[in-house]
């Protein structure tokens, strides 16, 4: 059975615990002891020999006990603030910014403002009391408060209940825990490294075929894009009605994992032919803006209402001209080795930077005769469609191991874990 969670965050203590087991507040358990940081303009205070942690340290770790910190204090910093020393195996938890990174403390140290220590008392065991604080994060989440941050109280900490087993049991759990985590985060770790081998070899498909330097097949030569299509375009004249059904395409639409456009949305063309990018069917849209264009975000425009649309203004338009094919343009742009040169050439200030048409133009682009483009595209196409399928199952793996840590945590808390 799961535990409910009252409005204000705390577990609901009415469901029926198993057997031996009972409901206990933190601060029954154990000593909760919050931080403090001496004067940073002191410097006999800084430099020392003891760690002092704050949230910071704590989102940093890989794994769950903590040892070294960024900054470390004097006896005399301690003694000049409200921080205690914390012993090896309490648990910390930073308390705001945000709430709920979590570790155990593998020697004696003291902690900032921004974290809660938590050191317990001979009735609980220090790896089943970091698993509980683990579990109840979100409840933790849902009591804090704050205009500029949210921060849960110590008292809120030391009036929080848990299920609490026997001893045995509680060592029992928290071995089985740590073996199962263990496993996920190998499964984890496998999944992700299975997805960076799919992206991998979709890189070296697209390198294989417009590796630069390289002597050109017969039939091949070398161009720049702008001696084969048309860089940001005029539009053209339109006589169209304002109510006329017309593609819009927002930058957020375009998904630049599949190169497709994910929602195109139908306006009326009143409202949008004026301070848009406009485009017309089988055109190449490539993002000018960072960091959308180094993520990849391009697409061609497919499936177009009425046969054109019009696009926010952080748009390149690419339109090719009759000897290449639009996905031959789609294809040597999304390769990485031409999104990592493009950011050399970037302009403005950081973080308004965009590409300038230039560059797009004056970009070499090895060009073979349309049948060859076709074939060629076709195969890559095919290719990359069976690692878009491998990606999915990649990814549906992994959000599935993801999701076992969570409900191995509910199975544990509800006496089910076996």
């Amino acid at each position: 059975m799961s535990a409910t969670i009252a409005a204000h965050g705390q577990v609901a203590a009415k469901r029926p615990l198993p057997e031996g087991w009972r409901w206990a507040r933190l601060g029954d358990v154990c000593d909760v002891i919050g931080g403090s940081t001496p004067d940073t303009n002191n410097p006999s205070y800084w430099s020392g020999e003891i760690a002092w942690v704050t949230p910071t340290d704590l989102g940093k770790l890989s794994n769950k006990t903590i040892t070294k910190t960024d900054r470390y204090i004097t006896p005399v910093g301690l003694d000049s603030c409200s921080a205690q020393m914390l012993p090896a195996h309490a648990v910390i938890m930073s308390s705001r910014a945000p709430i709920g990174h979590l570790a155990i403390a593998g020697i004696a140290l003291c902690t900032n403002q921004g974290c809660k220590g938590f050191v317990p008392n001979s009735g609980i065991d220090s790896l089943f009391l970091y698993w509980t604080l683990k579990n109840y994060v979100p409840n933790f989440q849902a009591l804090g408060s704050g205009a500029t941050f949210t921060e849960i109280s110590k008292s809120a900490l030391q009036r929080f209940e848990i299920p609490l087993p026997p001893l045995p049991e509680q060592q029992r759990i928290a071995s089985l825990l740590d073996e199962r985590m263990a496993t996920a985060e190998r499964a984890s770790q496998a999944a992700e490294e299975m997805l960076a081998s799919i992206d991998a070899l979709k890189n070296a498909f697209l390198r294989e075929i417009f590796a630069l330097g390289k002597n050109l097949a017969s039939g091949w030569r070398w161009v720049t894009l702008e001696e084969v299509c048309g860089i940001n375009p005029k539009r053209p004249y339109m006589k169209r009605s304002e109510e006329t059904p017309t593609t819009f395409v927002p930058m957020e639409s375009v998904d630049a994992a599949s190169g497709t456009i994910a929602e195109a949305q139908d306006r009326p063309y009143g409202e949008i032919k004026r301070g848009y990018t406009y485009f017309a069917e089988g055109d190449v849209l490539f993002s000018k803006i960072t960091p959308c264009m180094q993520n990849g975000k391009h697409v061609i425009a497919r499936g177009l209402t009425n046969g054109f649309g019009f696009g926010t203004t952080e748009f390149h338009v690419l339109r090719p001209g009759d000897e290449i094919l639009p996905e031959w343009i789609h294809h040597f742009v999304r390769r990485p080795e031409f999104l990592m040169e493009a950011t050399y050439h970037f302009t403005g200030a950081v973080g308004q930077q965009r590409l300038p048409p230039d560059y797009l133009a004056a970009s070499k682009i090895p060009l073979p005769p349309l049948p060859e483009q076709r074939r060629i595209v076709a195969l890559l196409d095919e290719r990359l469609a069976a690692l878009d399928k491998a990606v999915t199952a990649a990814r549906a793996q992994l959000d599935a191991i993801n999701a076992l840590p969570a409900a191995w945590l509910r199975l544990a808390f509800d006496g089910e874990l076996c």
